[in-house]
């Protein structure tokens, strides 16, 4: 039984190091295009969140005096009730307080 268990041991040590050696041959160049594409995509990112925010302002700055003031309280109450939602226990306290519910 324990001689099994070793043999299943050492087949499992195997099969999970084996990815790692495969993904370790990549050449030089496939890093550098790896690297510059992380890099294009962060700064398209960039890009888009900038836009985003000036297209925002723009909405806001179009507005009558009355609805900029409504879009102001509302975007208040949604943060609000954001900040109100993000402040439940963590996840092993919810459980620990269900199984004892039981």
């Amino acid at each position: 039984m324990k001689l099994l268990f070793g043999k299943f041991i050492f087949v499992m040590i195997i099969l999970l190091m084996s990815p790692g050696c495969i993904y370790q041959n990549k050449s030089r160049t496939v890093i550098k295009a790896e690297r510059k594409a992380g890099r294009m995509d962060k700064k398209r990112e960039g890009t888009y969140e900038r836009d985003r925010k000036k297209e925002l302002k723009h909405r806001y700055e179009i507005q009558t005096k009355e609805v900029q003031k409504r879009m102001k309280q509302s975007k208040k109450e949604a943060e609000k009730f954001n900040r109100e939602m993000r402040k439940h226990d963590p996840f092993f306290k919810r459980l620990i307080r269900k199984i004892f519910k039981k």
